[in-house]
C-alpha cells in the first residue's frame, strides 16, 4: 500500500471544482486530451483558493443556522435531497457496528455531505465524521463548524489514527487529482467500505486528461481534470482484491465533444470483505 500521509498536501481544489463543474456556456467545459498532468497544467490558469472557501463558508453557516436544508457547491437547497445510494450504505455500517458510524472522507470541503444526512443520523449511538482538506477548508472547519460529530485534517492518516473509519468516502475529487488511481486505492485499503461519487466517466480502458474551463461570466480559472475509462478503472478496483458491489448514477452531467454523460457512483468492498 502506498503511504497515505502526504496525498492531500498537493491535490487539486476540490471544492472549488465541485461547485463550478455544474456550470456550463460559451467559454466554458472540457476540452483536450493532454499527455500528461503537466502538460494539461501548462494550459490551465489555476484558481482563487481564498475566495472560494470564504463562498463555501457562508453557506454552510447558513445551513447549520437551520436556514438551509443543505448546501451543495456552495449553492444552498432548501427541499431535503438526500443521497440515498450513499445513505443507505452508511445506515448499513452503523447497524453492522453497534449504531456507531465512523467516516473518512476525502476532499469533503467543509462538510457538506454530512450536513445534507445529519437528520438521519440522529437515532445512531455516535457519529464521527472526519473530512480530510485543503489547510484553508480545515481552518476554516475548526474555526467554525468543528463539533463532536464533525471534525476536519490536514491528512488522511491523522484521520484515520483519530477516527478508524469504517466508511471512506470520494465525491467529485479524485478527477482533479495528479495521481487518482493511488490515492483510490489507498481510501479502499483504509476501511471496509468506500463510496465513490460523482465520477466522470468515458466508455474504454484509457482515461482521458482534459483541462476545465470556467466560464469567464462566472469565474476565470481552468484547471485539468480526468474523464475516467470505465474499463480501466473496473480491472484497477478487481486486480488489486477488491469488489464493486454496485453502481448508480450520479448527479453530474457533464459534456465532453459535444456529448453528455452522467457520471457514477460505485459502493467497494475491500478486499477482505
Amino acid at each position: 500500500m502506498v503511504a497515505v500521509r502526504d496525498i492531500a498536501r498537493d491535490w487539486t481544489p476540490p471544492a472549488m471544482w465541485r461547485r463550478l463543474r455544474r456550470f456550463a456556456g460559451p467559454g466554458g467545459g472540457f476540452s483536450g486530451d493532454y499527455p500528461s498532468w503537466e502538460a494539461a497544467s501548462a494550459q490551465a490558469g489555476g484558481y482563487d483558493d481564498a475566495s472560494i472557501v470564504d463562498v463555501v463558508l457562508k453557506a454552510t453557516l447558513e445551513v447549520r443556522a437551520g436556514r438551509a436544508s443543505f448546501e451543495r457547491d456552495s449553492v444552498l437547497f432548501q427541499a431535503r435531497e438526500p443521497r440515498y445510494p450513499l445513505l443507505a450504505e452508511l445506515l448499513q455500517s452503523a447497524i453492522e457496528n453497534d449504531g456507531e458510524l465512523a467516516v473518512l472522507e476525502f476532499g469533503g470541503s467543509l462538510g457538506s455531505l454530512y450536513f445534507q444526512h445529519r437528520d438521519h443520523f440522529r437515532a445512531l449511538k455516535r457519529v464521527t465524521w472526519g473530512v480530510v482538506e485543503q489547510p484553508t477548508f480545515v481552518a476554516a472547519g475548526r474555526l467554525h463548524l468543528e463539533g463532536p460529530e464533525l471534525r476536519f485534517f490536514a491528512s488522511i492518516e491523522a484521520a484515520m489514527q483519530a477516527i478508524r473509519p469504517a466508511v471512506c468516502i470520494a465525491s467529485c475529487v479524485l478527477q482533479y487529482l495528479p495521481q487518482p488511481r493511488r490515492t483510490v486505492l489507498d481510501l479502499i485499503e483504509s476501511a471496509p467500505t468506500t463510496l465513490v461519487d460523482r465520477m466522470a466517466m468515458i466508455d474504454g480502458e484509457r482515461d482521458r486528461l482534459t483541462v476545465q474551463t470556467v466560464p469567464s461570466s462566472i469565474y476565470a480559472a481552468s484547471y485539468p481534470a480526468w474523464f475516467f475509462g470505465r474499463a480501466g478503472w473496473t480491472g484497477l478496483v478487481g486486480s488489486a482484491g477488491h469488489r464493486i458491489v454496485n453502481e448508480f448514477p450520479s448527479i453530474d452531467v457533464l459534456e465532453l465533444d459535444g456529448k453528455t454523460r452522467q457520471s457514477v457512483g460505485w459502493v467497494i468492498r475491500r478486499g477482505d470483505r
